[in-house]
């Protein structure tokens, strides 16, 4: 099953970290609606001992949106314990009209996608969009389901 056919059936699981609540709450309101199983974190730290907990029943995010201020090591940490996670990273540095000059630093960032805070949601939704055609083959997904 691809990333996609696993949103259609409303399984694709987002993780959402940002420390401002009323964002964070906002962004997952906007990926339910959208059929997405979204959690929400404070921090890093928290969403990767969430991560930590899939193999006890909890599920594994396919896709973790994050705001990318402070310390981003765990982003690293993320990837490496979800090698197929999807990563999309959401900055006030940069504005809508200069997004693209901003493509290169997806690596340094570890991220695969970069979109500018406060985000558009019909832009946040055409990444996640990317995101899911970009999942490895949905084995990992169904194991985590």
């Amino acid at each position: 099953m691809s990333g996609l056919e696993h949103w259609a059936a409303g399984r694709l699981r987002v993780h959402v970290v940002d420390a401002d609540a009323d964002r964070r709450g906002r962004l997952c309101r906007l990926l339910r609606a959208a059929r997405l199983d979204c959690r929400a974190f404070t921090g890093g730290r928290a969403a990767l001992r969430a991560m930590s907990g899939a193999g006890q029943g909890a599920a594994a995010p396919s896709v973790l949106v994050a705001m990318l201020t402070g310390e981003r090591h765990w982003l690293r940490e993320a990837r490496a314990r979800s090698p197929g996670l999807v990563i999309i990273g959401l900055t006030p540095l940069i504005r809508v009209q200069d997004a693209g000059h901003f493509a290169p630093l997806r690596n340094l960032l570890n991220v695969d996608y970069v979109l500018p805070a406060p985000v558009d949601g019909a832009e946040l939704m055409a990444a996640l969009v990317l995101a899911a055609a970009d999942l490895p083959s949905a084995d990992r997904l169904t194991r985590a389901s």
